[in-house]
């Protein structure tokens, strides 16, 4: 089947002087580019992208796949207002019924139901929604702050409007079933899947590091990465020795950059092919979350580098992600502990650590790999399969009879040809059951929609 795929982002790094989206640094877009890289070539891509992104910025986004069209799409720069707001008229302008919609992939689940709304009452499709939980309104993200709260319905909301909702794994699931079964008393059945977003390969374009073993830590600079507490580590184990650099890679906010201003550390964002040489360059990175997670794309973009890692083993998302203690990634969180675990590494042989971590990408391999991919694009065909219908529909022989006369034929003409309305809702079935039973062929290196029959 030659589908037809929308996507809508979840942006999240924002500069917060320039109020610019860093997309080549948002683990959200990330996660979508390889996506979308690992799915077929022969689908085309609806990519809803932020606005005033230049035409140097797009070739990041169109080198994705081949068959990829971008709409500017006026995100906000605050995430909370992107969990509300929703362009219809946007999605009204770019989508004619000259063009066809199979499947939507959402990373901001919160805005499922307005989706399913515009296609219902705009177009009368209904297309299979995939939501992508990257984060979950739940008691233990609350703790963070309050205002974090207050999301939980639109999520649940979204998740009954969905085909199949995407969960990190069994603990981030967990945590939001528990949000589920604690405020509602007799809950609606809704169908999830895991998605364990792999690693991402940077690159390597070389730059001028210094003379010392660099500690990479490359977590944004927030409640969660417990920034603060490092911080305090590193000067504990400043006081033991000074054959080290501590390397910072989130300067998006000026203000707590200057808590970072030590000889003995450098806080510098990286380009995508700067940032790969300066992780499989680092002697280790560390990672010290509390609390709230539910995966961790820089501990293994870390790891797939063949960077030593250390994370905490008081945090659940890491026993759950990583079961094998006797790795050495663990340490208890107390100040004592890592700076001693710190101390004991820099003293290790570099060819140690790093076989120490490819061991770790034999035990995990689906983690390094496109695994996750393969069954979401199953999932895709199995629920087009599951909505094609069998039965015979209304005008059906027509349509696959003229475009057997007609090859290369536009949606346009056959709508325009059968139809009073532009908009009809048998046409979607229509389609799939002429690319499933009759392997009729879309042409998606068009942007609106042609079929032939061979």
């Amino acid at each position: 089947m030659n589908l037809r795929v929308l996507i809508y982002s979840n942006p999240l790094v924002v500069d917060k002087i320039s109020k610019k989206f860093l997309f080549w640094k948002d683990s959200g877009f990330i996660f979508t580019k390889n996506l979308i890289t690992s799915l077929p070539k022969d689908w085309r891509y609806y990519w809803l992208i932020p606005e005033n992104i230049t035409e140097e910025q797009k070739q990041w986004f169109l080198d994705s796949n081949d068959n990829i069209s971008l709409i500017p799409y006026p995100y906000s720069t605050s995430i909370h207002q992107n969990r509300y707001n929703f362009y219809g008229n946007v999605l009204k302008k770019n989508f004619p019924y000259t063009k066809d919609i199979d499947i939507v992939l959402n990373n901001q689940p919160e805005v499922a139901a307005n989706l399913k709304s515009f296609f219902d009452n705009q177009r009368r499709d209904n297309p299979p929604i995939f939501n992508f939980f990257h984060w979950i309104d739940c008691e233990e993200s609350r703790k963070f702050a309050q205002e974090l709260a207050g999301y939980f319905w639109r999520e649940y909301d979204g998740i009954l409007n969905a085909e199949i909702s995407y969960f990190h794994n069994e603990y981030a699931y967990s945590l939001f079933n528990y949000m589920v079964n604690k405020e509602i008393k007799n809950p609606y059945p809704f169908y999830y899947s895991f998605f364990n977003p792999p690693a991402t390969s940077f690159g390597s374009s070389q730059i001028a590091l210094p003379d010392k073993k660099i500690i990479l830590f490359n977590h944004r600079l927030n409640n969660t990465t417990n920034y603060k507490f490092f911080i305090d580590c590193i000067e504990k184990l400043h006081e033991i020795r000074d054959d080290f650099v501590v390397w910072f890679t989130d300067d998006s906010d000026k203000n707590k950059s200057r808590i970072l201003e030590k000889p003995y550390i450098i806080n510098r964002s990286l380009s995508s092919e700067e940032y790969g040489y300066l992780l499989s360059n680092s002697y280790f990175s560390v990672c010290v979350h509390k609390g709230y997670s539910t995966w961790n794309m820089a501990v293994i973009d870390a790891i797939n580098a063949n960077c030593f890692t250390i994370v905490p083993s008081t945090e659940k998302v890491y026993i759950d992600m990583f079961k094998q203690a006797d790795l050495t990634m663990y340490h208890s969180n107390t100040i004592e502990d890592i700076v001693s675990k710190m101390n004991s590494l820099l003293d290790t042989p570099s060819i140690e650590l790093k076989n120490r971590t490819k061991e770790i990408k034999r035990i995990f391999p689906n983690y390094f790999s496109n695994s996750c991919f393969e069954n979401i694009k199953n999932n895709i065909e199995i629920s087009i399969g599951k909505r094609c219908t069998y039965k015979e529909i209304t005008k059906y022989a027509e349509v696959r009879d003229f475009i057997k006369e007609k090859p290369g034929v536009t949606k346009e003409e056959i709508v325009n040809k059968f139809w009073s309305f532009h908009v009809n809702s048998n046409f979607q079935k229509i389609r799939w059951k002429l690319m499933l039973e009759d392997k009729a062929v879309d042409d998606t290196t068009q942007d609106v929609t042609q079929y032939s029959i061979s």
